[in-house]
């Protein structure tokens, strides 16, 4: 297996990323390999436990990632280390490379770390991530689990962010926002005609949800991730 360029991460020093250079923009630099016979690689970006993944040909040279529209910023930003690397695949070739992770630190970052259990979509919704389009024209129950500390009159918010799968952000949808009223999961039901799936031809979609305690934001979710193709064929 080839050894590839370690990522740059602009605004990073010495492997620190303080609360300055993370308000500022956040890019990753891939340097790609130069494929066989011009047929392209898949390559994937690893930032901590998050990965995006794209397809390129030459003469491409070099992969830039926006790490906050390529990522829920508070899995990526908030205070903590992340091991940073990525791994190309030959499509035809096959030939497998990847450089060497390093570990980033995120220093005095104002952005809260998710500590909450992510969202749960219903098992027919998404196979492998995937949203199935027949299924994405029904009612959609989502589920937020129950919480430590959760309590009635505190306030939740289940969001989709929606990105290009180059990580350029396409838009913030708002699914459900409303007081909790009894402790245990909270059933989030999205009608059909809330379309919150419909005319996307390959995007990411990340689900999270926030909770607010006494009117302040108080713990912010995990992701559910999914992957959206819903336009119907011929289209």
């Amino acid at each position: 297996m080839a050894v590839l360029e370690p990522v740059r991460v602009l605004n990073a020093v010495d492997n620190v990323l303080d609360g300055p250079a993370v308000n500022g923009a956040v890019n990753a630099i891939c340097y790609l390999p130069i494929p066989i016979d011009d047929s392209g690689v898949i390559a994937t970006f690893h930032w901590g436990a998050l990965t995006r993944s794209d397809v390129f040909f030459p003469p491409t040279a070099a992969w830039v990632v926006n790490v906050k529209t390529a990522f829920p910023v508070e899995q990526v930003l908030s205070d903590g280390t992340y091991s940073v690397w990525f791994e190309v695949d030959d499509i035809v070739a096959e030939n497998h490379s990847a450089s060497v992770p390093f570990d980033l630190d995120v220093q005095n970052s104002s952005l809260t770390a998710p500590t909450l259990a992510k969202p749960l979509l219903p098992d027919d919704l998404y196979h492998g991530n995937v949203i199935n389009f027949e299924r994405s024209l029904l009612t959609i129950t989502i589920t937020i689990p129950a919480y430590p500390g959760m309590a009635a009159g505190d306030h939740y918010d289940l969001s989709l962010r929606i990105f290009e799968t180059n990580g350029t952000f396409i838009k913030l949808v708002s699914t459900g926002s409303e007081d909790v009223t009894a402790v245990g999961p909270i059933e989030v039901e999205i009608p059909p005609d809330a379309n919150i799936f419909t005319g996307y031809n390959g995007v990411y979609g990340y689900f999270y949800y926030t909770i607010t305690k006494a009117g302040s934001l108080d713990q912010i979710s995990f992701t559910t991730q999914v992957y959206i193709d819903t336009v119907a064929p011929g289209d």
